[in-house]
């Protein structure tokens, strides 16, 4: 028995002596193979959530998991004799494909939905999300519109085109709000007028349109397999020639195209994103272009050239899915003798780099008079939609949009907005039988109260802001704004209030003479 087992091992080792020649031939193979591998199909090395020096990062790609109720829920209006009329929600596109193309593009897994991440104490909202995701699909794909366009049904990027991941935020978006308002505005899905209660905003960009469908299907198709929420389309859908939604009443008169000063100051603002003065930072981001740039671009240091933002939305492309950095692939032309890899770090820096600079838009008056001018359409349709008998209007646009408006309304948003940021409106009016004494202070004055991504950013507004010390001061403030002290120091701000603001801070301060 011995003796056999002893041969056995002979045999064994025999067969191993033999076998390793074999193994380094398969090895150098293997390993052939795999320099040819992109990089995009390796695991990253780095992970947006459980390391904390990525939490910006991570707020920007902006995952499911993240997506929750806050604030949303926490007025209780009821107490003061109050109703919510409506809301008017202004949203960024979810998730999409980097903007200009980049290195193997395709092999990027855009439409990973990352549903199968999300904490399971959620499964049944999960499953939700999975299905109303797979009926929105199902619905598009028999839906003939020019402005909707395609939803990419392979699982690589396509430049600017929404994801399935995109897709996915804005469906939860919905389901959350869905909960939050649906109920207290008494919108019911089932009712024949429900056409009537809903409006439509969109750019000319079809993710902004796939955001908004996507946005409504979740909003609106849970309870009801029935309704089509592309039916809606057909009646409540109004696209806007621009991302500022400048538009108002059928003239472009607002949107100050031919502007030459806001053109120039404009010009003044993009000098302050040059980064020429560092030069090891200046040294990286080049090597982050070339690394970056397509095959079939000759020039990329020229007419290719990116902008640090766009260096940085290209790179989230690979963040956002948690895909392992591009590297620099050396031909034997190249005269860079280094095989470089994009690390998480760079990102980090460019990260850091473009909220410095927000930082310093934050006071900068340039900026907040070109976010005057680039906002004063929207602020007017604004006005229009709190005025107006729909429950729900939905502005879907991008994050020059809610970076223009925060800033002008006081919020000022110094990162870039994540996908899927939502700007919420809440509309109040009094209760016709109510008589107390907060209600007679209102008397039929609209108010508002604003909800940037889960935070009541009311109180930045510049009319309710103010720091006063004496009786004079705070009767100014009652004048504009409504102070709910004893509920967490809610405050709401009177419509014939924002109305004024809007137009005479506009023209008296900001409006360009000429223009």
């Amino acid at each position: 028995m011995l003796s056999l087992f002893n041969h056995g091992i002979d045999r064994i080792n025999i067969l191993l002596i033999c076998l390793i020649p074999i193994m380094i031939i398969i090895s150098i193979a293997f390993r052939t193979n795999v320099e040819q591998i992109s990089e995009n199909d390796l695991k990253s090395d780095y992970n947006l959530k459980s390391d904390p020096k990525l939490n910006g990062l991570r707020k920007y790609c902006n995952f499911l998991d993240d997506i929750q109720i806050g604030d949303e829920n926490s007025f209780n209006y009821c107490g003061y004799d109050l109703e919510l009329e409506k809301i008017i929600i202004l949203i960024r596109h979810g998730d999409r494909g980097p903007l200009k193309d980049v290195r193997n593009l395709n092999n990027i897994p855009c439409n990973h939905t990352h549903l199968d991440e999300i904490n399971r104490i959620n499964d049944e909202q999960t499953m939700a999300i999975s299905t109303l995701l797979s009926k929105f699909i199902a619905k598009s794909s028999v839906y003939d519109s020019k402005f909707l366009g395609s939803i990419p049904m392979s699982d690589g990027c396509m430049p600017g085109l929404l994801t399935k991941f995109g897709l996915s935020q804005h469906i939860k978006l919905g389901l959350l709000m869905n909960r939050v308002y649906r109920p207290k505005l008494n919108m019911n899905p089932d009712d024949s007028f429900i056409a009537k209660q809903i409006r439509i905003n969109t750019t000319p960009y079809p993710r902004t349109v796939q955001s908004a469908m996507a946005f409504l299907h979740g909003f609106l198709s849970e309870k009801n397999d029935a309704l089509n929420v592309f039916d809606l389309m057909s009646t409540n859908f109004h696209q806007f020639s621009n991302v500022y939604f400048c538009d108002y009443h059928d003239t472009q008169k607002y949107c100050f195209r031919n502007c030459t000063e806001m053109d120039e100051l404009l010009k003044k603002i993009y000098k302050t994103f040059s980064y020429d003065h560092d030069k090891d930072f200046a040294q990286m981001i080049k090597q982050v272009e070339q690394i970056i740039v397509p095959t079939n671009v000759a020039d990329p240091i020229g007419s290719y050239k990116r902008s640090i933002v766009s260096i940085f939305d290209t790179l989230n492309s690979f963040i956002c899915h948690q895909q392992r950095l591009p590297c620099h692939q050396q031909n034997d032309d190249d005269d860079d003798d280094y095989d470089k890899c994009i690390a998480i770090n760079d990102v980090e820096l460019i990260f850091t780099f473009i909220s410095g600079l927000g930082h310093k838009l934050m006071h900068s008056e340039d900026n907040h008079r070109i976010s005057w001018m680039q906002s004063y359409g929207l602020l007017l349709n604004l006005i229009d939609q709190i005025k107006s008998n729909e429950k729900l209007t939905i502005f879907s646009g991008h994050d020059l949009t809610i970076h223009s408006l925060a800033t002008v309304i006081g919020f000022v948003e110094h990162n870039i907005p994540p996908y899927a940021s939502r700007v919420i409106f809440e509309i109040y009016s009094r209760k016709s039988s109510s008589s107390t004494t907060t209600a007679t202070t209102i008397n039929n004055e609209k108010l508002i109260r604003i909800v940037y991504n889960g935070n009541d950013v009311t109180e930045t507004f510049p009319l309710c802001n103010s720091i006063y010390n004496d009786a004079a001061s705070a009767a100014a403030d009652a004048e504009h704004c409504i102070r709910f002290d004893d509920d967490d120091h809610t405050i709401l701000i009177k419509l014939t209030s924002l109305e004024n603001f809007i137009h005479t801070k506009f023209v008296e301060h900001y409006l360009f003479e000429n223009c």
